[in-house]
């Protein structure tokens, strides 16, 4: 057999290549290197490969490091114990440099928080009754405090630990009080967004960017725009952010407008006020 039937050698100048071979050797070349390898181009004494996790580990400048997780594992607790991503949650969620102003959840910060509250639901399913219980009053007050960052995350939460069940109690907690009120809104603005909702129409006029010489809809009822206003006023006020401020100081002079009287109404209740004081002096001269 030739060189060239046989398997072509592999490329010494590839970086992860087996050395080449340039002179005669025996069969056991693998076991007798150190023996019968004299004539042969090589390098004695190759150190023992490393595995991959104690490379990582020697190369590590500071052994205490915390590991870079998403919390998005399958099974998260395999690689962060329940614990650590209580911690990485509330610190997702209360960040120290947001001060007083908390933005929204996104992109990647919202799928980070998302699958730490998915570990700390899982975990919560798997422990004791006070456990349970604490885990409960931690995270109310967390999503009630880190409130409208922590939105996307209200009603999977509330799910697991059935806040819905403590509303209109007078002995519910504060902080789910408010969670449930909040999560009423989520599901009023699913709702009102649909076609089919009474108001939708409404919702989208409010809601459109005005622009300088906008005028009001066409097709849009005042009452439905009335009601709309006042119901979000009075149980939903986290929900006008979503309206143009534009849109609707249109509506509120119109129907201030509308509702105030003409000049002809005006002229009456002046011309009754001085018919009520001419009689007034009359009556008083006679």
């Amino acid at each position: 057999m030739t060189d060239q039937d046989g398997p072509k050698r592999a490329n010494a100048n590839w970086l992860f290549g087996a050395p080449e071979a340039k002179g005669m050797s025996e069969p056991t070349l693998t076991t007798r290197l150190g023996e019968s390898a004299q004539s042969l181009d090589v390098t004695r004494g190759f150190a023992a490969a490393q595995a991959p996790a104690e490379q990582a580990i020697a190369m590590a400048r500071d052994p205490f490091a915390r590991p870079v997780l998403l919390g998005l594992e399958q099974n998260a607790d395999a690689v962060m114990p329940g614990w650590a991503h209580e911690q990485a949650l509330q610190r997702l969620l209360l960040p120290e440099a947001a001060g007083e102003g908390l933005a929204a959840l996104e992109g990647w910060e919202e799928a980070m928080a998302r699958g730490h509250l998915k570990a700390v639901l899982h975990n919560a399913e798997n422990v004791s009754a006070a456990a349970f219980d604490a885990l409960d009053d931690w995270l109310a007050q967390l999503l009630c405090d880190s409130w409208p960052r922590s939105a996307p995350l209200l009603e999977p939460a509330a799910r697991v630990f059935l806040w819905g069940s403590e509303r209109g109690k007078e002995s519910g907690r504060a902080a789910v009080m408010f969670l449930n009120s909040r999560l009423r809104g989520l599901h009023f603005l699913e709702d009102v967004q649909r076609t089919g909702h009474p108001w939708h129409k409404a919702w989208i006029e409010l809601a459109t960017p005005a622009q300088p010489a906008s005028r009001r809809g066409l097709f849009i009822r005042r009452g439905d725009v009335a009601m709309l206003l006042e119901e979000i006023r009075n149980n939903f006020p986290e929900l006008e952010q979503h309206f143009d401020p534009v849109r609707v100081a249109l509506w509120v002079q119109d129907e201030a407008a509308a509702n105030a009287p003409g000049w002809l109404g005006k002229g009456l209740w002046i011309a009754l006020g001085l018919g009520v004081l001419i009689f007034s002096i009359r009556s008083l001269v006679s």
